[in-house]
């Protein structure tokens, strides 16, 4: 069994991008996005839903756009690009899951910049993006 206290853990998470837990069929991840910064544009090769689990923001999937605040719940098919942005005072919290694992267990970007500087480092030679 795994067991992880999402609130607490999400509360406590700086990184920008961090894994929880991996299983071939599912992925799970955490990431905190400062006032002003956003997720770049990503598509994954995997089903992604995301809770917001604390703040509130903008996404753009494909052509729709919208506000998000805590307790939104997306779904973000395969290979659709999207970008979220944290348009609060605060830190917008998000809770990640994948429906495969596109990130190499035990990441833990601490910025996007780390992310941007080394786009391979965290994603497996064969998923992700």
């Amino acid at each position: 069994m795994q067991y992880i206290e999402l609130f607490k853990a999400a509360a406590e998470n700086k990184s920008f991008l961090k894994v929880l837990f991996t299983h071939r069929h599912l992925q799970v991840g955490i990431s905190n996005l400062k006032m002003g910064e956003d997720t770049g544009e990503e598509a994954w090769n995997a089903d992604v839903l995301v809770l917001i689990v604390w703040g509130e923001g903008h996404i753009a999937i494909g052509e729709e756009e919208r506000s998000i605040a805590v307790g939104d719940f997306i779904y973000i098919p395969p290979n659709t690009k999207y970008t979220i942005m944290n348009l609060g005072t605060e830190d917008l919290k998000l809770l990640l899951v994948f429906s495969s694992a596109v990130l190499r267990d035990g990441t833990d970007e601490s910025s996007k910049v780390s992310e941007i500087m080394d786009p391979y480092k965290a994603r497996p030679p064969d998923g992700g993006l």
